[in-house]
């Protein structure tokens, strides 16, 4: 039986597809079977995964209608039947190295998860996909689930936060992806390092990210609370579980809501429903933040706002109330 389980969600990506699948398949560690769910594709995707599943016995190709993303990740995820499991996005690839470099690390270590950095590139630029690569041996961290927590909830990071990991199968017992059409690794991460003992975190940089908003307008929607939603959850779930969010995390889950409420004035724009389900967590924020001294001090400290912030978090307060009142 094969070690790994890669699960690759395609939708639409004819264009990078190819790209992508070739430096999986030509991964220097080979071990592994290589899960695509074509979540409905109408593009040339549908038919560039049945080739490849022809020419590769390593690739089974699952079919079905358009769920999304998160919808997809679950169906692969049903269908491994291998002790490790890596997700890499259709758009996306790999240094060869990438899952040699993961696979010795999650052995050696005896790690849960292990977490890697990525590089970001933008189309039409290039990145020569066989550079000697540098795996940063010396800077590799090992932490135990309070402290991959506290690291999680201070540093943001898309190496914590996106797809370039390796994790034990294990880790995904009774535990899926919700129905969302965004920020659906944001909803689950905090739940995988419950469930882990050790994660080991490395950021040589062998994922390679393609960045397709980069000229691209950003746009602003009542659906933009997805990512909001899901620190909202990320709060509940924590505290559940015995775990008390820091500073920081208050400081980030209070400029996303009020970004989030300042857009909606400026575009006129009514909030998502969904609303009402941050209302305790970021009251609980501001109590914490706003009210205790001690708490603001840690911040000033730690540089993580300036006093314009502090004073614009106590005015947009009362912006938020006014609508939680009318929405939530």
């Amino acid at each position: 039986m094969p070690k790994i389980s890669i699960i690759v969600p395609v939708y639409n990506v004819e264009q990078y597809l190819e790209f992508c699948l070739d430096s999986i398949l030509e991964q220097t560690f080979s071990d592994f079977v290589l899960l695509l769910i074509d979540d409905g594709s109408t593009d040339k995707s549908s038919k560039i995964c049945d080739d490849y599943a022809k020419k590769d016995s390593r690739v089974r190709v699952f079919h079905t209608e358009n769920r999304g993303s998160a919808m997809a990740r679950n169906l692969g995820l049903d269908n491994v039947e291998t002790d490790y499991i890596a997700m890499i996005d259709s758009d996306d690839y790999i240094h060869p190295c990438y899952l040699q470099d993961l696979f010795e690390l999650i052995e050696k270590y005896d790690a849960d998860i292990v977490c890697r950095g990525d590089k970001a590139f933008v189309d039409n630029s290039e990145i020569d996909l066989y550079a000697k690569a540098d795996f940063m041996r010396n800077k590799i961290e090992v932490y135990n689930q309070k402290q991959i927590l506290d690291l999680l909830c201070t540093h943001y990071s898309t190496s914590l936060i996106c797809p370039m990991k390796l994790y034990k199968t294990s880790v995904f017992n009774n535990l899926r992806y919700p129905n969302v059409t965004k920020n659906d690794d944001e909803w689950v991460i905090h739940r995988l390092f419950l469930n882990s003992k050790t994660v080991v975190v490395t950021p040589a940089k062998l994922y390679y990210w393609r960045n397709r908003q980069y000229n691209q307008t950003n746009s602003f929607s009542a659906e933009n609370i997805s990512g909001l939603l899901a620190l909202s959850d990320r709060y509940h779930v924590l505290k559940k579980h015995g775990y008390v969010p820091p500073p920081d995390f208050h400081v980030r889950f209070m400029r996303l809501s009020m970004e989030y409420c300042e857009n909606c004035i400026k575009y006129g724009i009514k909030p998502n429903s969904q609303i009402k389900h941050i209302k305790t967590p970021l009251k609980n924020c501001y109590i914490n933040l706003i009210l205790d001294a001690t708490k603001r001090s840690i911040l000033r400290k730690s540089q993580i706002y300036d006093r314009n912030d502090f004073y614009r978090m106590l005015l947009l307060a009362f912006m938020q109330d006014k609508y939680f009142k009318k929405y939530g």
